[in-house]
């Protein structure tokens, strides 16, 4: 029942030799060997094999430019309220299915639906672009649309991502109420194969309410800024962090939890 990670240095009609990931060799029998599957390049630290970043996609709210692969998947519960599924469609597009279920239990006029759609591909080996849309329906409140595109820099585990987009927000009976820029800068770094720091920063330029400019200091502007800790393993996180809201002069946290479980294909392992 156990696992070997290692790479084949000499096998015979009885033994295979293993070269294991610290740089020790070990002899198994080939009778009780259950399976051989071919492994995908690996990061080895220390010894200890990094598994591949599941969530190098997706940073809190704002995704990263980074593509989410043909075939892979996952589904989010944002705070227990916004639940979601994520699907790669291709190499390079992702499609976004999902609701803010307690608005479900409310009623209305109209659905209560989120969807976005994301492409992106890699311009160099530490540099990828993006560009999408997320749409929010809550019936007979508003409806909300946030066009953008942004950049990736680094790799999977140490990124940061600049998105630049626009904040449109329509009331029940078709009238805009908000429109402006939006702004998301934020970056994850891996620290150990199954911990991550995750921030996530939000800001609205000139946000205008009802038609006239909100004053603030600070900022000098509504922002959102997030510190998460990330515990996660192959198919699945937990994010634990605070939110600040800046907004007219004040500050004030409120807490954030994610979970994500990864159902789509996932890196093949050496058994």
């Amino acid at each position: 029942g156990s696992t070997v990670v290692g790479r084949e240095v000499s096998t015979t009609q009885t033994m295979v030799k293993i070269r294991l990931v610290d740089g020790t060799e070990r002899e198994l029998y080939r009778t009780d060997i259950a399976s051989q599957i071919r492994q995908k390049p690996v990061t080895v630290i220390d010894g200890r094999v990094w598994f591949d970043n599941p969530n190098r996609t997706r940073h809190l709210w704002a995704p990263s430019a980074i593509p989410l692969g043909k075939g892979e998947s996952y589904f989010s519960a944002k705070m227990g309220a916004f639940v979601s599924a994520v699907v790669g469609v291709t190499e390079n597009v992702a499609l976004l299915g999902g609701t803010f279920w307690p608005g479900l239990l409310v009623g209305g006029d109209g659905i209560n639906a989120i969807g976005a759609i994301k492409y992106g591909d890699q311009l160099s080996d530490n540099v990828y672009w993006a560009l999408g849309t997320e749409v929010i329906f809550f019936p007979s409140v508003v409806s909300i649309a946030t066009p953008f595109l942004g950049v990736t820099f680094g790799k999977p585990d140490r990124q940061i991502t600049v998105n630049l987009g626009y904040l449109g927000i329509l009331d029940s009976d078709g009238s805009r109420e908000i429109g402006e820029m939006m702004i998301s800068i934020a970056g994850q770094l891996r620290f150990l194969p199954e911990h991550a720091l995750v921030v996530e920063n939000l800001l609205f330029p000139g946000t205008r309410v009802d038609g006239s400019n909100a004053s603030s200091t600070g900022w000098g502007m509504f922002s959102l800024h997030t510190l998460c800790y990330r515990r996660m393993d192959e198919s699945s996180a937990w994010d634990y962090g605070v939110i600040l809201v800046s907004d007219n002069g004040n500050t004030f946290p409120l807490p954030w939890v994610d979970y994500t479980w990864y159902f789509g294909e996932k890196p093949e392992t050496t058994l």
